[in-house]
């Protein structure tokens, strides 16, 4: 019988029980498994909502040992990089929590209301007030990223991100649907799991069991009594983080990362001596990612560095907010251009055309493309000819969709009602490329 008031995790299930006083009782949160201790963890897991194997008539726990897939799948994971202890069957240095911790899986089994991920912000804050050894936090799926993005904005949880030296990583979401994948492609998502688990653990100051990859934390958030430092971490929500000298150094020092080395190496093949096509910022994915999002042509940022979503120009900073609110982590996308030179003439139909079997070559290097975005009518017209000239590339399993440039003429058009609708258009096709993406389209 698991005793919810066990000494490891009694304070938090007190909590848990305050919490189930604000809303009906088949919407009561889980407990937490005292397999966990909140006292001396240092990691925090941040998934979605409680599933039904945890909340309703499951378990009434949050544990790796309830009966699903999800379950199953992070005890491996925990049990491979040493956080699982498998002798006392003990997970001492990390604790799970939702962005929204109320049982809602019947009706919101597809995502959270932004309402609701607003709402469970402060119980995240909570949370790490009662684990006060907590330095890094893992966020699960498009809900916990997004959580996340606008829990930066919270006063409380930024401060004690600040004084902790608290630092975020990004990651798939656990569920069978998010791993329904190709064999090959999903041991390679595990594996990616472990890397970010890795190098959480790394930043606690704890040795992973296995070898990993270095994975840069997507929301890093630096401790310092300086007003720069406070600056800078607010400017993690404003985005245009390529203008702190120490970000965009990071970027330029790391285009040989592995991830991205391959698709930097064939920006060399392009460029044939000369600097005339961006390389890909490793803030991104590279050939291994499932989205491709294909703008014009290199402009704002691009002109002069990477091609990078936080790029100090308008453009890149709403394609960020863009990708905030549609759940997808920059490491997710790889950004790309239907004309991916550098040009300071106007582009001829013939120029156009250089782009297309480029773009074919590129694309012939993903296996786990899932979704294109085409972004802006240039994007678009290359598509088309992409698309007669080399048909192979339509496939059952890739989605392409077309949506507005998020440059500054993107949505433009003397009638208001016009741009409202091509800004509405523009949320909505990222949304869904972040269901897509989640495996809830």
């Amino acid at each position: 019988m698991v005793d919810s008031r066990d000494p490891r995790v009694s304070e938090i299930n007190t909590y848990v029980d305050e919490l189930a006083t604000e809303r009906d009782e088949n919407q009561r949160p889980p407990y937490i498994d005292p397999i966990y201790c909140v006292r001396t963890a240092r990691i925090l897991a941040v998934s979605s909502n409680p599933g039904p194997a945890a909340g309703g008539s499951g378990s009434g726990f949050l544990s790796v040992n309830n009966n699903d897939g999800s379950a199953r799948r992070m005890r491996h994971i925990y049990e491979d990089v040493g956080l699982l202890n498998s002798a006392l069957g003990h997970i001492d240095s990390l604790v799970p929590w939702n962005a929204y911790p109320w049982y809602v899986h019947p009706t919101h089994a597809n995502g959270l209301s932004t309402a609701m991920i607003h709402e469970g912000i402060r119980t995240i804050v909570e949370v790490l007030l009662l684990a006060p050894e907590i330095r890094a936090i893992v966020a699960h799926g498009g809900d916990a990223h997004q959580s996340m993005r606008y829990a930066m904005k919270n006063d409380d949880f930024r401060t004690l991100c600040e004084q902790r030296e608290i630092k975020i990583w990004s990651a798939r979401h656990t569920s069978n649907r998010a791993f329904a994948l190709p064999a090959k492609t999903r041991a390679a998502e595990e594996g990616r799991l472990r890397d970010i688990y890795g190098a959480a653990m790394v930043h606690v100051g704890l040795t992973p069991a296995v070898p990993v990859e270095p994975v840069n934390a997507v929301t890093p958030v630096a401790h310092s009594q300086t007003n720069a430092a406070a600056k800078k971490t607010s400017d993690v929500s404003d985005h245009r983080l390529m203008r702190d000298p120490e970000f965009r150094k990071g970027q330029i020092d790391g285009m040989r990362a592995p991830h991205v080395r391959p698709v930097n190496d064939f920006v060399d093949r392009l460029r044939n001596g000369e600097a005339t096509v961006p390389y890909v910022a490793p803030l991104h994915g590279g050939f291994d990612a499932p989205l491709l999002s294909v703008l014009a042509s290199p402009g704002g940022g691009a002109i002069a560095g990477p091609l990078c979503s936080e790029n100090d120009d308008t453009a890149a900073m709403i394609q960020s907010r863009l990708m905030d609110g549609a759940g997808i982590a920059p490491r997710e996308m790889l950004p790309w251009n239907a004309y991916p030179w550098r040009h300071t003439e106007p582009l001829t139909k013939a120029d156009w055309g250089r782009g297309d079997a480029v773009l074919v070559e590129l694309i012939d290097q993903m296996p786990n493309l899932r979704v294109i975005l085409l972004q802006g009518k240039p994007a678009m017209g290359v598509w088309q000819r992409v698309v007669e000239k080399y048909p192979h590339v339509v496939t059952e399993s890739l989605r392409v969709l077309c949506t507005w440039s998020p440059g500054s003429r993107g949505i433009a058009h003397p009638d208001p009602e016009v741009v409202v609708r091509r800004t509405r258009d523009r949320i909505e096709k990222w949304q869904l490329a972040g269901d897509i993406l989640r495996g809830q389209d």
